[in-house]
């Protein structure tokens, strides 16, 4: 890890407007902090100028590019993300700047920050799978330290094992990391906490090489740091652009401009981009500059304000933002979507049959996003404005893809119906694949699982409801939920059940919505 910004971190925080310098060789400015710590989060050179109550910062093109790349070029892609990252970034702050009110501060900060978190994503999501791979390959060493957290072993000869504040840490952080699923709330949650880890102890890794072994520790220890990076960054960049002596803040992305002949003499100290300081281009290597695929650039954001510019996305739920952004990270990785996001839902993985189809279903996304002739930024955005209107079916027909029908039919009759009139049988189907979850939609609490309290009955139903779908066509189900005979069709197709399996299988027939996935007057 770079030592500045390990030390930094440590002695810095933006949140709170306090610049402490004892420890420091000097005092560091906050655009100073700004150019690095952005530089850091990006992965490419970041320049940042202050002149005459202008801030400008200046987010520099990723340079060079490692042999035999393919035509597909994580740099092209890359910059094209970092451009729409640039453009983002300075219509947000352009908002922060005008902001009159707490409110509407508020607002600005909450958009800066899904910014910053959706472009690091596939960076932070990789440091997670890094810290669970970790985790594995130190397992009896880890298991040692719970055991002497938790009084199990003799530490007598252990003092550092009376540092519970840093076990405690370290334990929970190996449960968070478990029950990581990569979803971007998940992913949000790890990133907020390692911030809050770093900024509320003192000499974290010092205390993390007494308790476990040094590999181990300087793993942990820096990923917590590279994590917390994020949150960081982001109130460096609040604190940045409203400086009193801020009056304007532009965000560009390129090479700043260079300084005119008449002052080139004066200000090569300054300003020379040839000059090698710690002031200057500070190109860090992170895995997100070589890692991004074309997901990074729906992640960076909306587009700009020219005048052939694309419906601004602000008005937008989150949720189809990141079902967007899950399904495009998922399929140019060439992985599965995440049964329990969103984006399996919404994009009808709901519709297949197995596996093999989801994978066919993923090649189909794929082969409409590398085809389309719209750029992926703006495509992206049409993506997740068509899943709110429930007009994704026609966007993938006027885009070029006209055998929807024909190559997968029951995702054309799952996006040909109005959101609200879908059976419910599709949310049931996503939640019995969906494993570990308990937690039933109220749309599915009302329609099957209307009388489960506990988790266990929850689980019970699941598997009764998965065999049923085995032996039934899947409208015979939705037919007994919307009549109420949900009990009569499990015995018909299992045979005789136990007393507590029939009493459990009752909805609120006659409810008027029962069976489809309408929520109107349920307690959401």
């Amino acid at each position: 890890m770079d030592r500045y910004l390990l030390q930094d971190e440590i002695m810095i925080d933006d949140s709170v407007n306090n610049n402490p310098i004892v420890g420091l060789k000097k005092r560091l400015d906050v655009n100073t902090r700004l150019q690095h710590r952005l530089s850091h989060l990006l992965g490419t050179g970041v320049r940042v100028l202050h002149c005459d109550g202008v801030l400008e910062i200046y987010i520099l093109p990723i340079t060079g590019a490692p042999q035999k790349r393919r035509q597909s070029s994580p740099i092209r892609d890359s910059t094209k993300s970092l451009k729409r990252f640039s453009e983002d970034l300075d219509k947000v702050l352009t908002q922060l700047m005008r902001s009159e009110t707490d409110s509407s501060k508020g607002e600005a900060v909450d958009e800066l920050w899904d910014i910053i978190l959706l472009q690091v994503y596939q960076h932070s999501d990789s440091v997670v799978k890094a810290m669970q791979s970790a985790f594995i390959k130190y397992h009896a060493q880890f298991s040692d330290l719970v055991a002497q957290i938790l009084g199990l072993a003799d530490t007598d000869d252990h003092i550092s094992a009376r540092d519970t504040e840093v076990g405690d840490l370290v334990i929970h952080l190996h449960q968070l990391v478990s029950t990581y699923n990569g979803s971007v709330a998940q992913n949000n949650k790890l990133i907020e906490w390692a911030w809050e880890v770093t900024r509320s102890t003192n000499s974290l890794e010092e205390r993390l090489r007494q308790l476990l072994p040094g590999i181990f520790a300087t793993e942990l220890s820096e990923a917590i740091h590279l994590l917390g990076h994020s949150s960081r960054t982001k109130y460096t960049i609040i604190r940045a652009a409203t400086e009193p002596s801020v009056r304007c803040v532009r965000v560009r992305f390129g090479n700043p401009p260079k300084p005119r002949s008449d002052s080139a003499s004066s200000s090569s100290k300054t300003s020379s981009p040839k000059r090698s300081s710690r002031g200057q281009n500070h190109n860090v290597a992170t895995p997100s500059a070589v890692k991004n695929t074309p997901a990074g650039a729906i992640l960076a954001g909306p587009t700009s304000n020219g005048p052939d510019r694309y419906p601004d996305i602000t008005d937008l739920q989150p949720m189809y933002l990141q079902a967007v952004a899950m399904l495009i990270d998922s399929v140019f990785r060439y992985e599965m979507v995440p049964v329990g996001c969103d984006a399996y839902y919404l994009f009808g993985f709901v519709t297949c049959q197995d596996q093999s189809e989801e994978r066919a279903l993923c090649g189909y996304y794929r082969t409409f996003l590398e085809t389309a002739q719209t750029p992926i930024v703006p495509l992206c955005e049409k993506m997740a404005r068509a899943l709110q209107l429930g007009t994704l079916n026609g966007l993938l027909h006027n885009k070029g893809l006209q055998d929807l029908k024909m190559s997968h039919p029951s995702l054309h009759d799952f996006l040909m119906v109005k959101s609200t009139e879908r059976p419910t049988l599709f949310r049931l189907i996503q939640f019995i694949r969906d494993v570990d979850n308990e937690k039933p939609l109220p749309v599915l609490k009302r329609d099957y699982f209307t009388l489960c309290q506990q988790p266990e009955h929850v689980a019970m139903l699941k598997k009764v409801y998965d065999k049923i779908l085995n032996h039934v066509r899947t409208v015979r189900l939705h037919d007994a939920c919307r009549f109420g005979r949900l009990q009569e069709l499990a015995v018909e197709v299992l045979g005789p059940l136990d007393y507590t399996t029939c009493r459990l299988l009752k909805n609120e027939f006659p409810h008027p919505l029962i069976g489809f996935d309408d929520d109107r007057g349920l307690k959401l």
